[in-house]
């Protein structure tokens, strides 16, 4: 009985995989491309590939065949894949009037609805000023530089002489350098626990969401963001009560905006811990990943240390021993953002970005479907000989003319969405480049290993190194 009900489910979905290519067919002149197995699609493929050593295998296959502009299916939805940076430049600069933001189910269940990642229109755009006016005002931008250099003093300190596992400390790094700035929080068993379940929220939020599997990655996601947003709503309460508060945090900041505003009422505890949990993502996945590549292509390529090392020994000796970086330091750093450009065309953290489009449209002569997913697939331009040539050499001295703008490079998206702290994560880089270079005269691989970009940006052992002290 049993296998005679698989096999009528099976027919009946071969059946509804029939039909809906038939009204794919119908739609028009659509990009080529594959649509794969029925109801999966390529979605599997696609996966296997961002999770091996080889990342752009499934993209470059499909590009040899079928070009820069592709159909296919993708995570239950027909999907067009572009590697063509000018069409994503158009696709990511018309949010709103062709396209919206698009991610998939398990992204908005984990990361909330009434968060930056899935509000649009009016509510997307005060969120997102609310955010760039906190982060970006002077007091900010100096207290984050002073929260940066303290823990950076602190970690590294400990890095002599032993093996160092550069994954976990970058991963370690940026969830408290982020949960300082938005909560006030320090490390200890508190934000442990804390970072523990929002890794695992991370793990679920690309996953199939299996909500009756209880080991699914995806239900180990929801219980973790359970547990923090109770851990976040119970912050959120005990500020409400405070008749002063002496944080400076972005919670603090929300809650007194919300009020300077005269609204009925301020934002709700749902919507700030929305807000907290994006913004914790946002400001985490980015700077880690960055981190472990840029010691990995320092260790590499050792061409750019000597002018490296030169330009921060030189900001060194403008200081009084123990004087902290500032503003101006950092935009001093011109060769150091050349080396960060290069990392971050190098990593591609984030291997694309999603979209729906909201009514038919016609890009470079071929039919976008109303309701059909687009990938704006961004690592492709980065590391294609046309746009940068030898793609696969670290060599920061192609940034050398920084009027001259590249379409290609888009490490944090653009248009209305682009990453809201893209320059913090800039500079938490190059602060970490400046420890860096200035406390270790060299490092060294202890074991093989190598980034996986699926479900999230990760290593396979850490990536564990051995450090040389000056």
């Amino acid at each position: 009985m049993e296998l005679l009900v698989g096999a009528m489910l099976g027919i009946l979905g071969l059946l509804l995989w029939i039909s809906f290519l038939q009204k794919t067919a119908q739609k028009g002149n659509l990009p080529p491309g594959s649509m794969g197995w029925p109801l999966l699609g390529k979605t599997v493929e696609f996966s296997l590939a961002l999770s091996s050593k080889t990342p752009d295998s499934f993209i470059e296959k499909h590009r040899k065949v079928y070009g820069d502009l592709f159909k296919t299916h993708l995570f239950g939805h027909p999907t067009i894949i572009s590697l063509d940076p000018q069409v994503n430049k158009f696709v990511l600069q018309n949010e709103g009037r062709y396209f919206t933001a698009s991610y998939p189910k398990s992204f908005v269940d984990l990361f909330g609805k009434n968060s930056m990642l899935a509000a649009t229109g009016e509510m997307h755009k005060s969120q997102r000023n609310a955010t760039l006016n906190f982060l970006y005002s002077k007091n900010s931008r100096q207290k984050h530089i002073s929260d940066v250099e303290s823990y950076l003093h602190m970690a590294m300190s400990s890095w002599r002489d032993r093996v160092v596992l550069v994954e976990p400390e970058a991963k370690k790094f940026a969830f408290c350098v982020i949960m300082n700035t938005l909560l006030s929080l320090s490390w200890g068993e508190e934000l442990k626990q804390m970072m523990s379940d929002f890794h695992l929220l991370l793990e679920g939020s690309l996953s199939v969401r299996l909500t009756l599997v209880p080991c699914s990655a995806y239900r180990k996601a929801i219980k973790a963001r359970k547990n923090l947003v109770e851990k976040l709503h119970s912050i959120a309460e005990k500020r409400r009560k405070e008749k002063e508060s002496s944080h400076d945090d972005m919670l603090q900041f929300l809650l007194l905006r919300s009020n300077a505003e005269g609204k009925d009422q301020p934002f709700s505890d749902e919507e700030l811990v929305d807000q907290m949990i994006f913004l914790l993502s946002a400001g985490h996945d980015t700077v880690a990943s960055a981190i472990t590549s840029t010691v990995n292509l320092l260790m590499q390529f050792p061409e750019s240390l000597t002018q490296l090392r030169d330009e921060h020994f030189s900001i060194l000796k403008c200081k009084q021993p123990g004087q902290p970086l500032s503003w101006d330091d950092y935009k001093s750093m011109q060769f150091t953002q050349q080396v960060v450009n290069e990392v971050l065309r190098m990593t591609n953290v984030g291997f694309g970005v999603f979209r729906t489009a909201i009514e038919d449209i016609q890009i470079k002569g071929y039919a976008i479907p109303k309701g059909w997913k687009f990938l704006t697939y961004l690592r492709s331009a980065h590391l294609q000989d046309e746009n940068y040539p030898e793609p696969t050499r670290f060599n920061p001295w192609r940034w050398q003319d920084q009027n001259k703008v590249n379409v290609a490079f888009m490490p944090f998206g653009d248009g209305k969405r682009k990453c809201v702290g893209s320059e913090f994560a800039r500079l938490e880089l190059s602060i970490f480049i400046h420890f860096l270079v200035t406390r270790f005269r060299s490092w060294e691989l202890v074991e093989h290993d190598y980034i996986r970009y699926f479900p999230i940006p990760h290593t396979g052992k850490g990536f564990p190194i051995k450090l040389e002290n000056f």
